[in-house]
């Protein structure tokens, strides 16, 4: 059924959705940062385990997480509202942002989806983007981007966190990220043995 939760959870954390022997729940450290931030999540990714969105927001918990498209839930843009909202995604048909965003709107889908999402989501178009450069290195990753510039969620709120607030602010997302991927791959029996 559509919309219906896919994760059987009776052996799994309600959080990050690993494996409860898997769960890194504990190895999270949440910070505060001063950007403000929207995340904007495909309704397939709510249930997905391999979705960074949600575990960029166990990291950052003031980041606002809300699901679009959904069966039978309405969409309202006010969530993107803000002195000077700016979408995170390389796109070279949109003005370059000015100054700070506020807020900063990050897209949370599959490559394709968010595609498709900054030209459906009513409040996303004609938004100033703010582009990154592709990361230096490739982390291992749960999905293959499909450009060499493509990242998943929780390393582009990163790398936009370096941007915006100083080199190295992202850098516990990456730690983050490295050991939810290893964890995860750990979890499918992918990895020997654990770190």
């Amino acid at each position: 059924m559509r919309g219906a939760t896919p994760v059987n959870f009776t052996n799994r954390c309600r959080h990050c959705f690993l494996q409860l022997r898997h769960c890194i729940c504990a190895r999270i450290n949440p910070r505060k940062i001063a950007t403000r931030i929207v995340v904007v999540r495909h309704w397939k990714e709510r249930w997905r385990v391999s979705n960074t969105g949600r575990i960029a927001a166990l990291a950052i918990p003031d980041i606002q997480l809300v699901d679009y498209g959904g069966h039978n839930e309405p969409w309202t843009p006010d969530c993107l509202r803000g002195p000077n909202p700016a979408l995170l995604f390389p796109d070279g048909d949109r003005p370059t942002l000015i100054g700070v965003p506020d807020p900063l709107i990050v897209v949370d889908a599959t490559w394709g989806q968010a595609r498709k999402m900054i030209r459906r989501v009513p409040g996303l178009e004609g938004l100033p983007t703010l582009a990154l450069p592709p990361p230096a290195q490739h982390p291992e990753r749960l999905r293959r981007p499909p450009t060499t510039d493509g990242m998943a969620t929780i390393e582009a709120i990163a790398r936009a966190l370096d941007h915006l607030e100083g080199n190295h602010v992202g850098t516990f997302l990456d730690t983050l990220f490295e050991d939810f991927v290893h964890t995860s791959r750990l979890a499918r029996g992918n990895l020997p043995n654990p770190r």
